[in-house]
């Protein structure tokens, strides 16, 4: 049973790794809400912030991976057996470089950057949405508010 979950974690890495960097981005934003002056800041700066605690977290995660590698003996979590297939996406796109049998493992962390940088992307990006959406809307109730208060007023 274990070795299944192993071998369809080892399938699914690049769409477990898209679904990391986009969750990490709202777990960060969480983070931030948390903190007595994060609840006040700008989109773009809860955007750059929550962004940067992704890639924070992917890097260490990343060095954890090396460290239980190299010091367990039957740990393989960056994947020194990984030979990826001739007609892999990534190959055609940027083509096959200098790719040799010893470098496939720093191909699969590569890979592993690239996919949770993209769902980072797709994240953050949905994170600035929706807080420029939150953002219009605190600014219209604002508005309404001070519009009712000088017809009160009069």
């Amino acid at each position: 049973m274990c070795l299944e979950i192993i071998k369809f974690i080892y399938k699914y890495d690049g769409f477990f790794e898209l679904f990391l960097g986009f969750a990490l981005i709202f777990i960060g934003n969480a983070v931030i809400s948390r903190s007595r002056t994060g609840k006040n800041a700008p989109p773009l700066l809860r955007f750059i912030l929550c962004t940067a605690f992704t890639y924070g977290v992917s890097v260490i995660r990343e060095i954890a991976q090396f460290f239980l590698d190299y010091y367990k003996e039957d740990s393989a979590l960056q994947d020194y057996n990984y030979v990826p297939e001739e007609n892999m996406l990534f190959f055609e796109l940027f083509g096959h470089g200098s790719a040799q049998a010893g470098q496939f493992p720093l191909l699969d962390t590569d890979l592993d950057f690239l996919c949770m940088i993209a769902g980072c992307a797709l994240g953050g990006g949905l994170l600035l949405l929706c807080s420029l959406r939150k953002e219009k809307k605190k600014a219209e109730r604002t508005e309404d508010n001070e519009t009712k208060a000088e017809v009160v007023s009069a």
